[in-house]
């Protein structure tokens, strides 16, 4: 029975191993889950009742057969340098996202990414690793989308909301940094176009904890709307329903944007030069956003930009489906390519 150290930091990475780790399980794989404390992947962990730990070093547990670490997992890149006996694998959740975390010498045998985009990012980021480590699987946490039912979900957030299907329905999915300034501009461009729009906001889980200072921004903000909020916090109610029941989509950088892609919303990226595309530009090392360049997602630089593109998002004439349709081909598998590959490492 072949052991692994499972390593998750953030949400988006964590959600990203839940379907990998259940696949290894089924195989008779022995999983040790480490979370860390002070990420939000912890608590999609306990929400869905899959045990895990916490340590301080790798030094304090046994090297294992196999390490699977979430980009985002610092301890995941010790333990990856600590026991570098041991195979390594690494998935991404997000195009660029934590590969800066990976030095040369900590960085895992294999990554598994979404496209050949994400593998020239990867490529150009880690100078020396072989393009034949860079594994195209898909990402695991999008499979759900393979089977999902959206008129069904739709219908439910009508009902429970008491939403009229007649009135659009803009959903804002925040991220841990420069969310006050965003949802700011946001609603600011809404309440000066007078749309009637339902407006769902939506904090990142992780943001209380990470930035606490965006959220008298975002409070503020929300105060001003001059439409109809829609408060989502309610029992069963997960990002795919709110993205179903959405007209438009809108973010920073969120996967949630790449999730708005799969269902053909479109959606628009917040991006302004010294705001958001600063930041990620800081996290990634691009200065780009992938999914512009894909033409899966529109980009607002600036409040004039936000406002043209809000108004051809609510009134459906921001059409990127076309794009979408050809980048995004879920067939529900990318996770049980992943635990494939795995299975053949370990052999």
């Amino acid at each position: 029975m072949p052991k692994a150290l499972v390593f998750s930091r953030d949400v988006g990475g964590t959600r990203g191993l839940i379907p990998v780790v259940k696949i290894l399980q089924e195989r008779k794989f022995e999983i040790k889950w480490v979370a860390q404390e002070d990420g939000g992947g912890k608590d999609i962990l306990s929400a869905q009742g899959i045990k895990h730990c916490y340590i301080k070093s790798p030094q304090d547990i046994k090297c294992p057969d196999l390490i699977v670490s979430s980009a985002c997992s610092g301890q995941g890149v010790e333990a990856v340098r600590f026991f570098n006996s041991a195979k390594s694998v690494v998935v991404q959740d997000q195009r660029g996202a934590g590969l800066k975390n990976w030095s040369e010498g900590s960085r895992p045998s294999f990554i598994f990414v979404n496209d050949n985009i994400d593998v020239e990012i990867t490529f150009n980021a880690w100078r020396g690793y072989k393009s034949s480590q860079i594994i195209i699987s898909g990402y695991p946490a999008l499979d759900s989308y393979a089977d999902f039912n959206t008129a069904r979900s739709r219908n439910k957030i009508y009902d429970l909301f008491k939403i009229d299907d007649g009135k659009p329905a803009v959903l804002f999915a925040g991220v841990w940094w420069e969310t006050g300034h965003a949802i700011s501009e946001l609603v600011e461009s809404l309440n000066a176009l007078s749309e009637d729009v339902y407006l769902i906001p939506r904090l990142h889980p992780g943001m209380k904890d990470e930035t606490p200072e965006e959220l008298p921004l975002w409070e503020e903000s929300l105060a001003k709307f001059r439409g109809v909020l829609i408060d989502t916090h309610a029992p069963g109610v997960d990002i795919r329903d709110l993205i179903s029941v959405s007209n438009l989509v809108v973010s920073i950088f969120s996967t949630v944007l790449t999730e708005a892609a799969i269902l053909r919303k479109p959606n628009i990226a917040i991006l302004y030069p010294d705001r958001g595309m600063k930041i990620y530009r800081r996290l990634t090392g691009l200065n780009y956003y992938p999914m512009v360049s894909l033409g899966c997602t529109d980009i607002a630089c600036n409040r004039i930009e936000l406002m043209e593109k809000l108004q051809k998002g609510i009134s459906g004439s921001l059409d990127l489906s076309e794009s979408q349709g050809k980048v995004f081909k879920c067939d529900g598998k990318n996770s049980e390519r992943i635990a494939d590959f795995i299975e053949d490492i370990i052999q």
